[in-house]
This record gives structure tokens, C-alpha cells and sequence, in this order.
């Protein structure tokens, strides 16, 4: 009888399933699994209501199956109950700690508060999602500023007696960069009292574990923050000392390591202090500000260069990027394998042969290599240093279908290969010839195959433009002196101005991050009307954008609500002209090959 019932569910016959489950139901009224097709049949028809009750029941029945908790909670979601929906996920936490479905419900539950006011009772699920060795919490950064802020050990004044107890604190610094302009001055004023009392002698474990925390903030953020005159002087006074043992080393190690990024040559210091009474202080220090680094150094020399790189801006770039990789991401998701790209032309082909065009630090091609491990990467940058990192990130997940190789997109037809699939996001804007570069790519894609891009918007990007013209007339260069005085220029701007608003983006808040934003050598910004002239140019159909948010998606449908509205450019150039920040975040567009081109 359950094969009955799941195949009348997959034909979407649910009120003949209903049938069958009640008849089963009443033979076994135990059955979990029953109740659990029942939900799904009830919450198709619409019965919501019946449908939470009857997922309740089956969680009652079998509480350690977590799958049917997730069900449930994205159900809580659909009636807009976040706070049952954490409910049940964090109950499943407990049950399956490790397992990374659960996280990363519990990752998008919590990343639809918006709390005003401190809530305790969210701290350990969001402590548990932080901990996470493979979830992507960076969604979380948001909701967990807001927390710290409203949390009473960080309370202004902030003191390390009261910040020193928070393990929400602890876990945020070590793994998620912060982005928000009240916390970062909040912790910029702990810094400076770790400093001192590090520099006081003090050997408390609960201040030294929050100075390791600080370290990897700042080593994260690349030592963005703001650095006093006396705190420049207390650290250059007490570095020239002389270290007698291991508890000063350990010291010492932790004021550098708030303020600068180490040198290798201290990796002998970071080895005696593994291997003694601060091994575990020190582990993820070692980790990130060491080795991770050495092992980047390592592999450069295995990255191959593929194509010439003759061009003077995609010099520049190269330059830009091997100083800043970015971005410089920590984790990314786990997730259920799946098949992607996947068309009526391309579906009986065993794999497909996926190029990142300008890859960067190797978010991109990791992320795919980990959903769809059929697929043939080949992940192109002008950065080794960029390559290298996404090369070491690809080797802890074990990924054996990336290629990471350098090359120039103008010259991506050196590489021989038609690719079914190229990707190209942020890139082709940094171009001397955004459209040279266009043509390249579109001439070593297959008919029919899919290409997806993003480009700056003109209307969006226009309180960076004011930041760039900034930065001309006061002669400003990517240097990290210079980065930081611009980001002290923003945060003293007026709060009405175009300059105040950079302090919104995520890419404010790192040094590699902050350059890659407002200090580019060569930007070209378009509207869609543009992008579209150039597609057609090329033989390149639109289909859609990508990473639009559900709430400007909806509310672009409540404008234009005819069937395929949204695949013609025409009503999406409209609506940014009467909702100006909506594509802050890069047009994304979806596209294909036309056959005959």
C-alpha cells in the first residue's frame, strides 16, 4: 500500500492518497510514515492547519527522524511562524548535531528575523550554526551584529569583563566578518583594552580565548579596522622586548597577530606553543593566520598558465587581485548533490564542460563542484594568489572536478575547448572592452549553451561612483593606508550622503573587499537596455535574472503580472528606473546560445 500512496503523490492525486493513508492508518495507527504523507497530501490541498497537526503527530511517533522537522518548519515558513519553525529545527539541532540539512534550515530560519530587542533564547542555535565546519553562515551576519549589540556583555562602554563571558561573541569573531558600522567601533575599543591588558601581563583564559577570537577577526577582515596613535606606540615599545618563555611568546604572538597579519618566518614560534599548554588556544591560529597561508604558497607553483596575459588593464587586474584575492570566504555549504545546467539539448550528455570565467578565490566553482560532481570545471583567473586559495579550499573538499588554471578571458580561445556552460560573474566590467571580452566567451560556447554573467548597474553603483571620484581628487591608491582612509571618510560622511551609504555593503568591511569595491583600475557600469544591444549583437538570447530577492521579484510581478514577464529586459529596465537600488548587487543574467549563431 505505501507504494500506492507514494506514486498517487508523485502523480499529485493527493485526495486518492488521503484515501489510501486513511485505510492504513486505520490498520497501523502508528505509522509515522503515513502521517507524514498525510501532511504532505494536506499541505498540497492547502490544509495547512491539518497539515501542522499531522506533522506534530508523525514527530511524536518517530522524534528522531530530522527530515520530517525540516518539513515541518519550511511549512511554519509558509505562514510566516519563524519562531515555530526554529522551535522544531533547533529540537532537531539536539537530535543530529552534525547534520548539515538541519544547519542549514536553522541557518535560514534565523536569517529571517530581524529582532529588535535581545533574545537569549536564539543564542545557542546561533552559537550551533556558527560552529558549523560546513555550512555557510555568513547570511547570519547580519542578525548576529544585531544581537551582540543588544546583548549585555556588549553593552557601550564595552569592557573584557563583561565581553569575555559571551560565546555568541567568541564564535561570531572567529568566523564571520563583522558588517556592521556600530559593532565594528565597539570592537575596535576591546582591541585596545586586549592590548593592554595582554600587554599588562594577563594570563586569564577566558581574555586570552577572546584575544585569540580578535585575532581572527582582524586577520579575516585583513586588519581593517582603525589602529590609534597609542596603541601604535604601546605595540612598538613592547615588541622590541625580549621574550624569556613560552607564556611571553604567547603574548606577544596573540598583540601581533590583532594588528598585523604574522610572517611565516615567526611558523616556529606558532609550532612550540602547538605542541605545549597552549595547543588548544592556539589551534585555529595556527590553522588560518599559518598554515592555510603556507599551503597557498605551496601550491602556486601547480597552477598552470593556459593562456597569454599581454593586455595592460587585465595586467593591472592581475595585480590587483594578487595582493587582494577576493573574496576571501570561509565555508561553503554541504549540500544534497544534484544534476545542474541541464536542458533539452544537453541531458544525455554524461558531463558537462563548465568554465568560470574569472574565478576569483574559488567560491563559485566549489559551490557547483559540490552540488553536481559530473560536471567538468575548469575555473579561470588572472590571479595565482586567488587560484591558489580556491585551489586549497577545492582540496578540502576533496573536489577531484575543478581545473584551476590562469588566463585572460581575452585569450580563453587558447584554451580549445567549446564549453556547454560558462559563468562570468563581476568580471567583464574590469575589462578595457567589456564586449571584446563578451565576444570571447560567446565564441567558445557551444550552441545552445548556457551562459550566465553580471554586470554593475549604472543607477545602483552610483554611491561608489562618488567614493571613486573621491578618491581622483584626493589622489588616493589601493594601498591599505589609503583604504583606510577612505573608509574613515565614509564613516565621518553625513548620514543623508551618497558616500554614507557604502557602509552597507558587505565588501565595506575587509580590506580586499573595500579595494574591490571603490579602487578598481578600469569600471564600466550598464543599464539593461545596453546588456541587451550587446546580447543581440552576439547571438545571446535572455532568459532571466538570477539572485533577485523574493520580495523584488513579487513585487516586480505585482507590476507585471503577464506569464513571462520577467524574461523581457524592456519591463525590468522599467521598474529599476522607479526603484533605483534594487540591483545594488550586480544585474545577473541567465542567457543562452542561439544555435544558428
Amino acid at each position: 500500500m505505501s507504494v500506492n500512496i507514494d506514486r498517487l503523490i508523485t502523480q499529485n492525486k493527493f485526495k486518492e492518497a488521503i484515501a489510501l493513508i486513511e485505510q492504513n492508518l486505520q490498520l497501523n495507527p502508528l505509522c509515522a510514515h503515513s502521517y507524514r504523507c498525510l501532511a504532505q497530501c494536506l499541505n498540497k490541498l492547502k490544509y495547512t492547519h491539518q497539515a501542522i497537526q499531522t506533522y506534530e503527530r508523525c514527530i511524536e511517533l518517530e522524534p528522531h527522524n530530522v527530515d520530517i522537522h525540516i518539513e515541518l518548519a519550511n511549512l511554519y515558513l509558509e505562514v510566516k511562524d519563524a519562531s515555530s519553525a526554529y522551535s522544531i529545527l533547533f529540537d532537531a539541532t539536539k537530535r543530529a548535531p552534525d547534520n548539515i540539512n538541519v544547519t542549514n534550515g536553522l541557518i535560514n530560519v534565523l536569517s529571517k528575523l530581524s529582532p529588535q530587542i535581545f533574545i537569549p533564547e536564539i543564542q545557542e542555535g546561533i552559537i550551533h550554526c556558527l560552529n558549523s565546519k560546513s555550512a555557510n553562515v555568513s547570511v547570519l551576519g547580519w542578525l548576529c551584529g544585531n544581537q551582540l549589540k543588544l546583548s549585555p556583555e556588549l553593552k557601550s562602554p564595552v569592557l573584557i569583563s563583561n565581553a569575555k563571558h559571551s560565546q555568541l561573541l567568541l564564535s561570531y569573531l572567529s568566523t564571520v566578518i563583522n558588517t556592521d558600522l556600530e559593532l565594528e567601533q565597539r570592537l575596535i575599543q576591546l582591541r585596545e583594552q586586549l592590548l593592554k591588558a595582554l600587554i599588562g601581563g594577563c594570563q586569564d583564559t577566558d581574555t586570552l580565548k577572546l584575544a585569540c577570537a580578535m585575532c581572527l577577526q582582524c586577520f579575516h577582515n585583513e586588519y581593517v579596522f582603525h589602529i590609534s596613535e597609542l596603541e601604535l606606540t604601546q605595540l612598538i615599545d613592547y615588541q622590541t622586548k625580549a621574550f624569556r618563555n613560552l607564556t611571553e611568546l604567547a603574548t606577544y604572538l596573540l598583540t601581533l597577530c590583532m594588528y598585523e597579519q604574522p610572517s611565516i618566518q615567526l611558523t616556529p614560534i606558532i609550532e612550540s606553543l602547538l605542541v605545549s599548554e597552549y595547543s588548544d588556544l592556539f589551534e585555529d591560529i595556527a590553522k588560518k593566520l599559518f598554515h592555510e597561508p603556507l599551503k597557498e604558497k605551496q601550491l602556486r607553483s601547480s597552477i598552470e598558465t593556459k593562456t597569454s596575459i599581454s593586455n595592460t588593464v587585465s595586467q593591472l587586474v592581475k595585480s590587483q587581485y594578487e595582493q587582494n584575492p577576493y573574496p576571501r570566504w570561509q565555508v561553503n555549504n554541504q549540500v544534497n548533490a544534484t544534476k545542474l545546467f541541464r536542458t533539452e539539448h544537453n541531458v544525455n550528455k554524461p558531463q558537462l564542460a563548465v568554465l568560470i570565467a574569472g574565478c576569483g578565490t574559488g567560491f563559485e566553482p566549489v559551490e557547483l563542484a559540490l552540488l553536481d560532481n559530473s560536471l567538468d570545471i575548469t575555473a579561470m583567473d588572472l590571479s595565482v594568489s586567488s587560484l591558489a586559495y580556491g585551489k586549497r579550499k577545492a582540496l578540502e573538499h576533496q573536489l577531484t572536478n575543478i581545473r584551476f588554471v590562469q588566463g585572460d578571458i581575452l585569450n580563453v580561445h587558447e584554451l580549445n575547448i567549446s564549453f556547454d556552460v560558462i559563468l562570468c560573474t563581476g568580471v567583464l566590467h574590469h575589462m578595457e572592452s567589456p564586449e571584446i571580452g563578451f565576444e570571447s566567451l560567446t565564441k567558445c560556447l557551444s550552441p545552445n549553451g548556457i551562459f550566465q554573467f553580471a554586470l554593475y548597474s549604472e543607477m545602483a553603483r552610483q554611491p561608489v561612483v562618488y567614493a571613486q571620484d573621491l578618491i581622483k581628487r584626493e589622489g588616493l591608491f589601493p594601498c591599505l593606508a589609503d583604504i583606510k582612509q577612505l573608509r574613515q571618510q565614509v564613516i565621518n560622511a553625513p548620514k543623508n550622503s551618497e558616500l554614507f551609504k557604502l557602509q552597507y555593503s558587505d565588501d565595506f568591511y575587509s580590506v580586499s573587499g573595500c579595494r574591490d569595491l571603490c579602487f578598481n583600475y578600469v569600471e564600466h557600469r550598464f543599464d539593461l537596455l545596453k546588456i541587451d544591444q550587446m546580447m543581440s549583437r552576439h547571438g545571446i538570447t535572455f532568459t532571466g535574472l538570477s539572485n533577485v530577492p523574493n520580495q523584488v521579484f513579487n513585487a516586480f510581478k505585482e507590476q507585471y503580472p503577464e506569464i513571462g514577464s520577467e524574461r523581457d529586459f524592456k519591463n525590468w529596465h522599467q521598474f529599476e528606473q522607479m526603484h533605483s537600488g534594487v540591483f545594488s548587487g550586480m544585474y545577473h543574467v541567465s542567457a543562452f546560445k542561439r544555435s544558428n549563431h
